[in-house]
């Protein structure tokens, strides 16, 4: 039987689908993707409402709600909006010994970005989670597939045979 508290898992669920490494937007690091923009808006922070954006990765993540909410049979009248608020603050040194510290000791501008997701049930009362990730901007996506390849290990030397293979730009 549906409960009202599994929309707190919904909540969980798009915040963590939306900061992983794994989100891609237009093949590019979909969090850098999101963080360029906002900087590029002069802005610090962003609210995207999942039931009416017209952009096409938050229509993913309502679509992901979507079905979640279908499997889990909950009565999609409980869910009154879904709002997702990403908050960036620019420049800042990531946490030690991740490939963000990393891409940040070789020059890399990194920005630590909060990422909320509340979704308002019908009875008003609001069921939320965040998490905090951190980045660079898409335009620096290179440096993602590119950074520390010369390390050791099989998958590190094809992509420095690959680099070597191919003509400068």
């Amino acid at each position: 039987m549906p409960t009202r508290s599994q929309l707190a898992d919904f909540t969980r669920g798009i915040v963590g689908r939306f900061i992983s490494r794994n989100n891609d937007i237009g093949g590019l690091w979909g969090i850098g993707v999101l963080v360029e923009a906002i900087h590029e808006a002069g802005e610090t922070e962003a609210l995207y409402d999942l039931a009416s954006s017209a952009e096409p990765w938050v229509r993913d993540q309502a679509d992901w709600l979507r079905a979640r909410v279908s499997v889990e049979r909950i009565p999609e009248a409980w869910i009154e909006s879904c709002i997702l608020h990403v908050s960036v603050t620019r420049d800042v040194i990531p946490p030690a010994g991740s490939h963000t510290h990393e891409a940040w000791e070789a020059g890399t501008s990194i920005s630590e970005v909060v990422v909320r997701a509340t979704i308002i049930d019908d009875r008003e009362r609001e069921w939320s989670a965040s998490d905090t990730a951190w980045c660079w901007d898409a335009s620096v996506h290179e440096l993602q597939s590119t950074y520390r390849r010369a390390d050791s290990g099989w998958l590190s030397r094809v992509f420095a045979a690959i680099k070597a293979a191919s003509p400068p730009l």
